[in-house]
């Protein structure tokens, strides 16, 4: 199916197709049984597979590794959770993450300074090729950008960039950012080590100050300095004067953006082109941030395919996510398309073509089957995520299908019982026991699921106003057929459940708006509205 869907998108002129690109090399198939076997992908950075390590290597590594990925990834995408974005998701995220690493302080922010490594993917050598690097996670074009966010625009800078020669006598060379009422730029401190001590001189840059530019095209090309981004303590100093806590600015800046990306999605409509660069760029940023004192990479590579599969957009398998860190926006967002592509064909049962395109000798790795070492009920719960997602593709393709009138059946095994009635029970079933939980005050709502009464099922979930399980019922509005306006055996409708309720008033608000976006009418507006249409006849 996904194939014949990039095929047919290529013909139409929209924006959904800027995802999609075929090409004529050869496909390895897989057999489709085999398909849970190909979920480590999503794990393990696919890169190390060229060094023949594998999940268990991450496993033996740090023991927990896969159950806390997978728990990361179910939490992440969990549907109580809003379709927006914030500080809490996030750390929510990194939570689950790191949960095998408790030394790591799982969902919390950081507090002290640590650095992050970048590697440069445009480092030649004098004939031109291409040299590699042990992490390419940045070019030229991404510092810049960086410089530009982080030290030019930014009111309060807090970031340095420090280059350390390989060799213990070379000069050292830092990056701050400077800021005066009257200018902003760069101050570049010079110290070379020496016999009695380091000499240490600095000199004042501007934005595209040819001097500075030659300077830094210099550092960037050096193969002897390796490159590191910290956070400047001495200059945590807002205008306020008062001194901010590095956890307390990780906040303030996490918020922030987390509100640009929810702005900027908003604006953005339903141009998918834009909206991928916004979570792309978004991502970036929230790598540079560099908020938690590990488990950074991890954390943002999962909430990018949140938000892909929150903007019903195709999740990816990235080559080696530290690429999303210090690449320009624009070859980030090749990298994420490439590895959207390579989602698609796995969906097809495929084996990806798997191209490292920043390493000189134009590395292919080949993928391999791997069984998860994780139980099957979260391996499960996964896969379900994928069913979603894949689900919501076919959706958007309809969608195009009613425009040029062609129908695509699904090709992929696991695809043949998504539209069926039994396939949403058991998924609206399996969602809302998660919600309820132990509490056995939740049984006769769940047992109303199980018999199929989902009216008797969303007329309990208003009585108590639970707004998650509210949610997830008319989720499913369409897909089962859920007659919202049923009415009980004393004639109250879901509605007037809610309308008298004990519950918070703003619960109750809530709860009535979202009912009302599914025309649910309370029983006198029934009653009303057939005394009318008597009258009128």
């Amino acid at each position: 199916m996904l194939r014949q869907l990039t095929t047919l998108l290529h013909n139409v002129v929209d924006t959904r197709i800027y995802f999609m690109h075929t090409d004529n090399t050869t496909t390895k198939k897989f057999p489709v049984e085999d398909f849970k076997k190909y979920l480590h992908l999503f794990f393990i950075d696919i890169i190390n597979l060229s060094q023949t390590n594998n999940i268990q290597a991450f496993e033996n590594r740090e023991a927990g590794y896969t159950k806390a990925m997978l728990n990361a990834y179910n939490y992440a995408f969990n549907d109580s959770l809003t379709d927006g974005l914030s500080p809490e998701i996030i750390c929510g995220i990194h939570a689950q993450a790191l949960a095998h690493q408790p030394n790591c302080h799982p969902g919390q922010l950081k507090n002290s300074p640590n650095f992050f490594t970048v590697g440069l993917a445009e480092l030649r050598t004098p004939d031109g090729r291409i040299l590699q690097p042990i992490n390419p996670n940045g070019s030229q074009q991404g510092f810049e950008e960086f410089l530009k966010f982080w030290f030019v625009d930014k009111q309060n800078p807090f970031h340095y960039i420090h280059f350390k020669p390989t060799n213990l006598s070379g000069q050292e060379v830092f990056l701050y950012p400077f800021n005066s009422k009257l200018k902003k730029g760069l101050s570049v401190i010079f110290q070379q080590r020496q016999f009695f001590g380091v000499t240490s001189k600095t000199e004042d840059y501007f934005p595209n100050a040819t001097g500075f530019n030659k300077l830094f095209a210099s550092l960037l090309t050096n193969t002897e300095y390796k490159c590191f981004i910290n956070i400047l303590e001495n200059k945590l100093l807002p205008a306020s004067g008062n001194r901010l806590s590095i956890q307390k600015l990780m906040k303030k800046e996490l918020k922030d953006l987390c509100n640009s990306y929810n702005e900027a999605v908003s604006k953005a409509g339903t141009n998918d082109e834009q909206i991928l660069r916004i979570i792309v760029q978004h991502v970036k940023l929230l790598n540079q941030l560099h908020p938690f004192a590990d488990g950074n990479c991890r954390t943002f590579y999962i909430l990018l395919n949140r938000l892909l599969a929150k903007n019903n957009l195709p999740l990816c398998l990235i080559i080696d996510p530290n690429r999303l860190e210090m690449l320009s926006t624009d070859e980030a967002l090749e990298v994420v398309k490439k590895g959207q592509k390579d989602y698609l064909a796995l969906m097809n049962n495929e084996k990806p073509s798997i191209v490292d395109t920043l390493n000189s000798t134009q590395l292919e790795i080949d993928i391999e089957p791997m069984e998860l070492p994780a139980s099957p009920p979260a391996i499960d719960s996964f896969v379900a995520i994928i069913e979603e997602n894949l689900l919501s593709l076919k959706s958007n393709n309809d969608d195009q299908n009613s425009k040029i009138g062609t129908h695509i059946e699904p090709q992929f095994s696991f695809l043949h019982q998504l539209n069926s009635e039994q396939y949403h029970h058991e998924r609206l079933m399996t969602k809302a026991k998660k919600l309820c939980g132990d509490n056995e005050n939740f049984i006769p709502l769940l047992n109303a699921i199980d018999k199929k009464d989902y009216s008797l099922a969303l007329r309990k979930a208003s009585s108590v106003v639970n707004l998650p399980l509210l949610k997830l019922i008319l989720s499913y509005q369409e897909k089962l057929k859920i007659d919202v306006n049923l009415p009980s055996s004393n004639g109250y409708t879901a509605l007037d459940w809610v309308m008298k309720s004990n519950s918070p008033k703003k619960d109750i608000e809530e709860a009535t708006a979202m009912l009302r976006k599914f025309e649910a009418l309370s029983s006198d507006e029934i009653t009303n509205k057939i005394s009318i249409t008597k009258a009128d006849f």
